[in-house]
């Protein structure tokens, strides 16, 4: 029964045991499963392929196993036409292969699952959002996927110019500070307008 299933989430339910082979074929209108946070063991099976619909897959934390056959499952899964995010992260015995750029919303950290090389012989699916690799990090980009110029070195010019304003600045900071005056000049008093004080009377013991 349940043909017309379109969601299945059943995540972080204690779930065991693996998936039916013929998920596929069960729920052929399957468009979001969820089954994230459980105990689920076993292979991929290779039915989930024909799941045409299927836009959302979270099987992340989980004990899916690397067995024969699975990285026709991984890798297949990138390429089914409505897929828009899946997670397959922490499944530490899950292998596969996974494109090295993708248009999908894809994590598969924690696995045992390389990037690139999924298809011999054959272009990988359109650019789009790089696969987050293992821990959630991104992967090592290689050298060859960009092209041959290189960043350009500083002019000689701007290191001068950044040079003479470091020198200027310690400077400032090592300069004596001007003698502190005890009392006026005559300049000071004419820009002030301040006479000179006469003399105290001498005082007569």
């Amino acid at each position: 029964g349940w043909s017309g299933l379109e969601l299945l989430h059943l995540g972080q339910n204690h779930l065991v045991g693996g998936l039916p082979k013929d998920i596929g074929e069960r729920w052929p209108e399957l468009r979001s499963l969820d089954l994230h946070g459980n105990m689920i063991k076993g292979a991929l099976p290779t039915s989930m392929l024909k799941l045409q619909n299927l836009s959302n897959l979270q099987l992340q934390l989980n004990d899916f196993d690397c067995l024969e056959g699975d990285e026709d499952v991984v890798a297949g899964f990138f390429v089914l036409p409505s897929m828009r995010a899946m997670s397959l992260d922490s499944n530490p015995k899950l292998c596969g292969c996974a494109p090295r750029s993708t248009g999908i919303e894809a994590y598969i950290g924690g696995t045992l699952i390389p990037i690139g090389g999924c298809w011999p012989g054959a272009s990988e699916p359109e650019e789009g959002d790089i696969v987050e690799d293992m821990d959630g990090e991104l992967p090592e980009l290689d050298p060859d996927d960009f092209g041959s110029d290189s960043i350009d070195e500083p002019e000689e010019e701007e290191d001068e110019i950044v040079e003479a304003v470091v020198e200027t600045l310690a400077e400032d900071v090592h300069r004596e500070p001007p003698p502190i005056r005890s009392k006026l000049d005559d300049g000071d008093r004419e820009l002030l307008g301040v006479e000179e004080p006469d003399e105290p009377p001498p005082v007569h013991l």
